[in-house]
């Protein structure tokens, strides 16, 4: 297993980093689905010294990082980055947003 492959038998959980945040309110609402957890939160300094907002995403139906990639992409939401959260509490990132709004 690579830092990249969530850990078998847990729930995956993702963070999701934007560009402003009017994008961070509008990934709430396209990934709050029944039977995930979806969370506002301030970016981890770990991740940006930016003051900006994140979203934490946890659902038994995502299995990975391109799932959740290809709903932010569907729903019309423009995020800078994709991080899994290792069980060591390390984010790993995955998927790099799109190219105006990656992470610097």
């Amino acid at each position: 297993m690579d830092d990249h492959t969530p850990a078998p038998g847990l729930t995956p959980v993702f963070l999701i980093s934007f560009p402003n945040v009017h994008h961070a309110f509008k990934c709430e609402s396209v990934m709050r689905k029944p039977g995930r957890r979806v969370q506002v939160m301030p970016v981890p300094r770990r991740i940006s010294s930016s003051c900006g907002l994140a979203v934490q995403v946890q659902g038994d139906e995502i299995l990975n990082g391109e799932d959740v990639a290809q709903e932010l992409e569907s729903g019309g939401v423009d995020y800078e980055a994709l991080f899994l959260l290792r069980q060591d509490g390390r984010y790993v990132l995955i998927v790099e947003g799109t190219e105006e709004n990656r992470r610097q």
